[in-house]
């Protein structure tokens, strides 16, 4: 078969030709082109004409040694080698070759087959491959690939690794029902091949812990094999904190439904209040939705209004923490209550920030603080009235009485000197009782750290022994009585104590305590001056507070009698049953 010659028409010279893969023919042993299709024309960047007669060193298509490399291969296939097209690029070829003999002549035929293209491919391939692998790990989700007819497992990605405590071995080719329950393992099957789990659902670790779970998935195809693709997001914490703001809301409408308070929350983005039935009750307006801060702010006292807008718009661009102000707020009739209200900023994820609190109606709180500074106003009078009624006139008659004694002395009347002396005496011991029953009555009440036996106790020793009184404290029997009890009985005996001290002039008085488990006696005695029996119908003596008395012990239930005579003391006599019910241990309202 020459180069110049035209080859016959024959079934091998038309596949020759007709090849898609580069064919050539090389004479032996010189290994020159004898002929070569378009195939390997195109291949080799050459024309056939160029080719034939041609050699693969001379034309640089190989090197030396791979030449020679390819003729003592004895017609073998050849690994992939590098072959050089006119171009200058390298092609990866795998030469097969099959010897032939024509008119006597050797030739060697030879198929180049160009990996080139396959080998880029390959590499694409697998670079894809690893870029996917990368991708899969890297999702930020847990990933679960399973046969959908076998329901195996054939890939998970490191979270669904670390989400299930599992290692990646052990997980491979276990049925995806591993991550259920074992009780919910033999009802799944049917379900997980019929479509990919998707929605809430709880699994099961490996070490036996609970977790819930959000699940979106799809079927997929890997080559003819059909599969599912799922993500299990782990929603535990996310439950249980919807769980509990459920819960703290459920609790917060509980609170406003049964709470007397105004509950109420302001949506800053929406600029809306939403107030508590407490808004009804305590102030007359209606519950609901409100435009916030302006429906709110228009109901402030106009003295308490500027403050109060100032403080919040010190606490809005914070919205931090608690928030109080304590203000006027106008009812529906047209009056003014005094409130505290308070407020707490929480950011929500889900909702967003929001501002919760309370106004709680304090008037009568107000109103009991003024009383007891009326009363304290009240109380300083009253003792400035009893220092100038007692202790100043009694100073008075101690400075009439000294010149009176003075003048008497200077005209030799010595009996009326000493009667004056005397006088002067008694009005300075008067005065002396008196002033320490005022500095008594400065001081805190006896019964706010104390019970009714030591309170009376230290008003013996502040008051009657300092003034010089014979004073006892006698406690025949003991009483577990309610601190209110006790403290108007307190009050009673304080009170004889203090006619004892002002008007009886005595010398002696006497405190018993007696009684038994169902009567309490408390007795007062003292050795003074006394009083006669006052006519029908007429008042106690002014001063001695024995209106006062009766009132107290009758709102204790008990009897209160006085005994006394001119001369002869006076007797203050308190009878209180326990056992009736009357503030005894089975009295409900022990207060009263």
């Amino acid at each position: 078969m020459a180069a110049n010659h035209h080859a016959p028409d024959t079934l091998f010279t038309r596949i020759f030709h007709a090849s898609p893969v580069a064919m050539t023919i090389h004479s032996q042993p010189d290994g020159r082109f004898v002929d070569a299709n378009e195939a390997c024309a195109r291949l080799l960047g050459y024309s056939r004409p160029e080719l034939i007669g041609g050699h693969s060193v001379e034309l640089e298509l190989l090197s030396a040694a791979l030449h020679a490399q390819i003729a003592a291969a004895d017609h073998r296939p050849v690994d992939p080698l590098r072959l050089r097209s006119r171009d200058g690029a390298d092609h990866e070829v795998v030469v097969t070759s099959q010897p032939a003999e024509w008119d006597g002549r050797r030739f060697a035929i030879s198929l180049l087959q160009d990996l080139t293209n396959f080998n880029r491919a390959s590499a694409a391939l697998r670079e894809s491959e690893a870029r996917f692998r990368r991708f899969f790990a890297a999702i930020p989700l847990p990933v679960v690939v399973f046969d959908a007819e076998t329901l195996a497992i054939l890939e998970v990605n490191d979270m669904a690794v670390a989400q299930y405590g599992y290692d990646r071995a052990a997980l491979l080719d276990q049925p995806i029902t591993l991550l259920w329950p074992p009780e919910e393992r033999p009802a799944l099957a049917a379900a997980l091949r019929a479509d990919a789990p998707a929605g809430p659902m709880c699994h099961q670790r490996r070490d036996g812990t609970m977790l819930d779970v959000e699940a979106a998935g799809r079927p997929i195809l890997l080559g003819e094999r059909a599969a599912r693709l799922t993500t299990f997001a782990d929603v535990t914490e996310q439950r249980a904190n919807e769980a509990a703001r459920r819960r703290s809301e459920e609790q917060l409408r509980i609170i406003a439904d049964v709470t007397t308070d105004v509950i109420w929350e302001f949506d800053p983005a929406r600029q809306t209040a939403v107030y508590s039935g407490g808004m009804k009750t305590l102030f007359g307006h209606d519950a609901g939705p409100r435009p916030a801060p302006d429906w709110w702010l228009s109901l402030i006292h106009p003295d308490d209004h500027d403050r109060v807008l100032n403080e919040l718009r010190a606490a809005i661009p914070h919205y931090k923490g608690l928030w109080n102000s304590q203000y006027r707020f106008r009812r529906a009739d047209g009056s003014y209550a005094h409130v505290l209200d308070r407020g707490y900023a929480l950011q929500d994820e889900a909702e967003g920030l929001r501002v919760v609190g309370a106004i709680v109606d304090i008037t009568r709180q107000i109103e009991l603080q003024e009383a007891a500074s009326r009363a304290a106003e009240a109380e300083r009078r009253r003792l400035a009235r009893d220092l100038h009624d007692a202790v100043t006139q009694s100073v008075y008659s101690l400075t009439l009485m000294t010149e009176a004694a003075r003048r008497r002395a200077m005209l030799g009347d010595e009996r009326a000197a000493f009667d004056y002396v005397d006088r002067l005496g008694e009005l300075a011991r008067q005065a002396l009782k008196e002033m320490r029953l005022l500095v008594y009555e400065l001081r805190p009440a006896a019964l706010e750290d104390e019970s009714l036996v030591p309170a009376l106790q230290a008003r013996l020793d502040a008051v009657e022994q300092r003034a010089g009184v014979q004073a006892r404290l006698l406690v025949e029997a003991e009483h577990d009585l309610p601190v209110a009890v006790q403290a108007e009985l307190f009050r009673v005996a304080e009170e004889a104590l203090n006619n004892t001290l002002k008007h009886a002039a005595a010398t002696a008085v006497d405190i018993i305590i007696g009684g038994d488990d169902q009567r309490l006696l408390l007795e007062i005695r003292d050795n003074g001056r006394g009083f006669g029996p006052l006519p029908a119908g007429a008042p106690p003596p002014s001063g001695l507070g024995l209106v006062s008395m009766r009132e107290r012990v009758d709102n204790l239930g008990g009897a209160l009698e006085v005994e006394t005579s001119p001369g002869k003391g006076t007797t203050v006599r308190v009878t209180l049953e326990l056992g009736n019910g009357d503030n005894g241990k089975s009295d409900p309202h022990p207060h009263l």
